[in-house]
């Protein structure tokens, strides 16, 4: 996702842009779903915990950094993080849009609307999957522990709501139906419902026990980045107009989501066993998954800044969102920055955090 984010000049990069966009989302809601225990929620009592862990870590997140960003929303513009110029369109091409100073009592009311986490600022509006796997995790929870109480067959209740939603994501009704999509977190609850049921299927369909050499973790992350650029070219992104009968747009999509799996899967398990301390990198950054999902495009700022410096341009360029400077060699220091910047903050407070709590005891 920071990659995506990264890549600066999204006319050449389109193709980078478009290959990551096939299977980063779907990935993420596969990934949530294997992890996924149906047994935890098989009672109520289960279930009200499992409730009140997803206000944890997905409700709370959310709503807190929407108000933060909120009531510093005029010191921004101040700081040129964000700009209420329209210059910028002619400045940094993109997705940029000017902010407005708003009052106390304007931000409070915005603040009331992230409640239901409806209100999007940037850059929170970049975390919108919050709120689809709120939705999604939350919803299929229900059904899980509904179908274990009345004795049903979980695997084919959850795998024929979970096809309904695959349907609803594209041949969903218009009108009123718009709304309910908007509120429930957009198309990404219905296709993620579905992914997030595929992760819990092959998690459980899997041999834990049986060890896969680290050739054929190799082999397998080369024939699914293979697959993937070959589908790219010939087919097309699902998230666009795919160059196929619209009949074949669904299985591309499932496709190409199982081929994104299997190329992060295995590009895990080679860094984990074949890079030193490779297993220590990747399990850090993981523990730090939320920092770097919220404070990444606000630590591009800090390339933005030095594009600025080296380059003479006006100070607002700075409020580029989601970056503003072109070129491989930029979205290399803007990944790096969108990592390690975030990772360094949650340190510096797990620090201060520490330290304040030995004063206290």
């Amino acid at each position: 996702m920071v990659v995506g984010h990264a890549i600066t000049d999204w006319a050449q990069g389109a193709s980078m842009e478009g290959f990551i966009g096939t299977f980063h989302m779907p990935v993420f809601f596969i990934a949530s779903g294997y992890f996924f225990k149906g047994e935890k929620v098989s009672e109520w009592s289960g279930l009200v915990n499992f409730l009140k862990s997803r206000i944890v870590r997905l409700w709370w997140p959310y709503f807190f950094w929407v108000t933060v960003f909120l009531f510093l929303n005029n010191w921004f513009i101040k700081c040129n993080l964000y700009t209420d110029s329209e210059a910028i369109h002619n400045l940094v091409p993109g997705m940029t849009d000017p902010h407005t100073v708003i009052t106390v009592k304007e931000a409070i009311k915005e603040m009331l609307f992230a409640l239901p986490m409806v209100y999007r600022p940037e850059p929170t509006v970049a975390l919108w999957f919050l709120k689809s796997l709120l939705a999604i995790s939350v919803g299929y929870a229900l059904v899980e522990t509904f179908a274990r109480r009345f004795s049903l067959s979980v695997f084919v209740v959850q795998t024929a709501v979970a096809i309904g939603m695959l349907v609803l994501f594209r041949y969903h009704p218009c009108g009123r139906f718009e709304a309910i999509v908007f509120y429930l977190g957009g198309n990404g609850t219905f296709y993620g419902w579905f992914l997030f049921h595929v992760g819990r299927a092959l998690r459980e369909r899997s041999n834990s026990d049986k060890r896969i050499s680290l050739w054929c973790y190799a082999i397998l992350f080369l024939l699914a980045l293979s697959s993937l650029l070959v589908m790219q070219h010939f087919v097309g992104s699902w998230r666009g107009s795919i160059a196929c009968p619209e009949w074949f747009y669904l299985p591309t999509f499932i496709v190409y989501s199982l081929l994104g799996w299997l190329l992060l899967l295995s590009l895990s398990k080679l860094t984990m066993t074949g890079v030193a301390r490779g297993h220590a990198i990747v399990e850090y950054i993981g523990q730090h998954t939320m920092p770097i999902l919220i404070l990444h495009l606000m630590a591009f700022k800090l390339v933005n800044y030095a594009g600025v410096l080296l380059k003479g341009d006006p100070l607002l360029v700075v409020a580029g969102f989601p970056t503003s400077y072109h070129g491989w060699s930029w979205t290399i220091v803007y990944t790096t920055v969108g990592v390690v910047i975030p990772i360094a903050l949650q340190y510096v407070w797990g620090k201060i955090r520490s330290y304040l709590q030995n004063v206290i005891d």
